[in-house]
């Protein structure tokens, strides 16, 4: 019930533009339910609404939900259409085409692909919500795949390009071992100087020294890789940040020399 009432808080949010309030009524309902990929889809499109967030992290988060929605289930209807709605929402009406497209082989009958074909031309805010049974608790926790690349998403931010990409199986273990970190990047947005990496529940097991030294790793690594600034998070919440020589773990900063 708890779970039904969020994500009916959350549409009604959205539909008065309050995306903010409504990613935070998402927010409950995929605690509830984390292995739903309608729910994880639904979030990338709201995350992608919610202008209060910073550019870098927005387009993060939006892919980090995409990838986990197109890992619980492959090619799901959901994904490819929220997918598609972002893409239609910057103005990019052929990789929104191909995204509906690609919601509707998979399922064929998906009235809102439809229409949303439809409406490309018109404001991408007359795409309609997607109707009908919602489905709920239907898919196990997913395994990580040999290898996932999924989805790609361009931002820009002050005159600058940020790629953000889900990343699993060895694309994401290459970068790691290239940071020095023994611990997994379930997220990875790269900008020319910038980098932003998510490790998931990983870093809560570590002790404040393993913490220390897992930072100080990665901010040598990315001095190799000519990356200014980085920033890491566990479970979407920040937890450090590496500018060049110094590495801050909330509240406390040092240098890599100490």
């Amino acid at each position: 019930m708890g779970e039904l009432q969020a994500i009916t808080e959350a549409k009604g949010a959205a539909e008065s533009g309050d995306f903010a309030k409504a990613r935070n009524a998402l927010a409950r309902a995929i605690d509830a339910d984390p292995n739903d990929c309608e729910l994880h889809a639904l979030m990338s499109w709201y995350t992608a609404k919610t202008s209060s967030l910073d550019p870098h992290e927005r387009a993060r988060l939006v892919q980090h939900h995409l990838g986990i929605s197109f890992e619980i289930k492959p090619d799901n209807h959901f994904g490819h259409f929220y997918q598609g709605r972002i893409w239609a929402d910057q103005g990019n009406s052929q990789r929104a085409r191909t995204s509906f497209e690609s919601a509707l082989k998979a399922r064929p009958d998906f009235t809102a692909a439809k229409d949303a074909m439809a409406r490309l031309d018109a404001k991408p805010d007359a795409t309609p919500e997607p109707t009908g049974t919602r489905t709920t608790g239907m898919y196990r926790k997913a395994k990580h795949r040999h290898l996932m690349l999924l989805g790609f998403l361009a931002v820009l931010t002050g005159g600058a390009t940020v790629a953000s990409f889900f990343l699993s199986g060895k694309p994401a273990r290459n970068l790691a071992a290239q940071l020095g970190t023994s611990l997994p990047l379930i997220s990875i947005s790269r900008g020319a100087t910038e980098l932003h990496i998510d490790v998931g529940p990983a870093w809560s097991a570590l002790q404040p020294n393993e913490k220390e030294q897992e930072a100080g790793n990665i901010a040598r690594g990315a001095m190799k890789l000519q990356l200014k600034r980085v920033f890491v998070y566990s479970n979407s919440k920040q937890v450090a940040e590496l500018n060049e020589e110094k590495v801050c773990l909330d509240p406390k900063c040092l240098s890599l020399g100490e």
